[in-house]
């Protein structure tokens, strides 16, 4: 086996060119001068289209993009994450801003630990990647109402996405919160920000004329002064529908269950009860379409009449079972009772995770278990359905703490006597198919 020996002449020159030609390649495979431009000192006209090229200052600027979506992502795993791109070779991260996340109620705002997007734009700026910033209001991002706040629809006569005045004053308010944390990430004022973009696929919809220069002007109004562009696909300016997501009615006569109401099956009979009789009907709402003409018409709950034996039932009182921290946090430990042997559904279900060592990422499988949600540590961890095709759900390691994890489980239908963790996924049939 040869030996290279610094002492030798001969061994020197080839350890110099070998490095040389190392050198080399890497500088062709990743270009970093135009990945990522460090010799800029001048910040003037920011990111410009120049025919086919984008232009950062007098210079050719490639973009080498890719989405995360700091949302979706625990804020602890941010930078492991952020790394790995810019150790991919890219040079500039893509992500959208959720409204319906940031103003979950009308005039109450939440920029705080996993959306605070100042810190998440300021990482990024850190390890080195520019940001193309896609504040919406509409983000699509295969999200509920495509990232519109639900409560918009309180308004009967609300058309979103265009200039009615509701929507826009809504949006206003909005953008007065969100540009005041952008404004001063801009690579002008010397952030990363190099574009922004101005709402999403409007060419699909483009039911307004005035609503693309509203809300160009929204942003501009409020400080945003970097390159501002639009997303579409090809087919952009046709309109495209997608059908109304699913909604379904659990309905219980003295909390006992008497049956399921959908879309397809708008009736059911009830049994006859003397004395007075408790209706109860519990409605589960599966999501509202994130795309589509008819995104106006995504109201969830009692939203019609209800009738019995066609006579309409009226002072309904109707509450919300909002799975947020803040209501678990209502349910001390003397709430809860021990399960019984034939437990009623739905309900909740209390239990502990004990973890001994440092925590790592783990899979939750509930077989047994029909349809629900769970929440670890009041983490909403997602919701399960035995139909598949997934089988787990994915449990970060950075939301379980060594000791005792809390687990809270809304199951609407069938409880399993146990609850597996797992280091590996099951992804469903198609896992095992060669």
């Amino acid at each position: 086996m040869g030996k290279w020996s610094i002492g030798r002449k001969p061994g020197r020159t080839l350890g110099l060119l070998l490095l040389v030609i190392l050198s080399f390649l890497v500088l062709c495979r990743l270009d970093w001068y135009n990945l990522l431009p460090a010799w800029l000192r001048h910040r003037q006209s920011g990111l410009q289209a120049n025919g086919q090229y984008f232009m950062l200052e007098d210079s050719t600027f490639w973009i080498f993009g890719g989405s995360m979506h700091y949302f979706r992502v625990p804020k602890e795993y941010w930078k492991d994450r952020l790394l790995k791109m810019k150790a991919c070779g890219l040079n500039t991260l893509t992500t959208y801003v959720p409204w319906n996340l940031h103003e979950p109620e009308r005039g109450k705002f939440d920029f705080s630990g996993n959306l605070d997007l100042e810190a998440f734009v300021l990482m990024a700026a850190e390890i080195g990647l520019w940001v193309i910033l896609r504040p919406g209001p509409y983000i699509c991002s295969e999200i509920d109402l495509g990232g519109l706040p639900s409560w918009l629809l309180q308004d009967s006569g609300m058309r979103l996405r265009t200039t009615y005045k509701g929507f826009t004053e809504a949006v206003d308010l909005y953008f007065d919160h969100l540009m005041s944390r952008v404004v001063p990430l801009q690579y002008k004022h010397g952030g990363p920000i190099i574009a922004v973009q101005v709402e999403n696929e409007y060419g699909s919809y483009n039911r307004d004329p005035a609503y693309m220069p509203y809300i160009k002007k929204a942003l501009e109004d409020r400080g945003i002064v970097e390159l501002l562009l639009t997303s579409d696909n090809k087919d952009g300016l046709q309109k495209g529908v997608m059908d109304g997501g699913a909604c379904l009615d659990a309905v219980f006569v003295n909390t006992v269950s008497v049956g399921f109401l959908d879309y397809e099956r708008k009736k059911i009979v009830i049994p006859l009860i003397q004395g007075y009789t408790r209706l109860r009907i519990l409605v589960e709402n599966r999501g509202r379409v994130n795309y589509g003409d008819n995104i106006d018409d995504q109201r969830k709950g009692l939203i019609g009449n209800i009738y019995l034996n066609d006579s309409p039932l009226k002072k309904f009182r109707i509450y919300s079972l909002d799975m947020k921290k803040s209501f678990f946090q209502r349910f001390s430990v003397d709430k809860w009772s021990p399960i019984p042997e034939v437990p009623t559904f739905p309900a909740f279900f209390l239990g502990a995770l004990s973890i001994s060592l440092s925590p790592f990422d783990t899979f939750m499988k509930l077989e047994g278990w029909e349809k629900g949600v769970v929440f670890i540590n009041g983490q909403n961890l997602g919701r399960y359905w035995n139909i598949g095709p997934q089988e787990t759900l994915y449990l970060p390691g950075a939301w379980l703490d060594q000791g005792i994890n809390q687990v809270i489980v809304f199951e609407e239908k069938m409880a399993g006597p146990v609850i597996q963790f797992t280091e590996t996924p099951h992804l469903g049939r198609s896992q095992y198919l060669d």
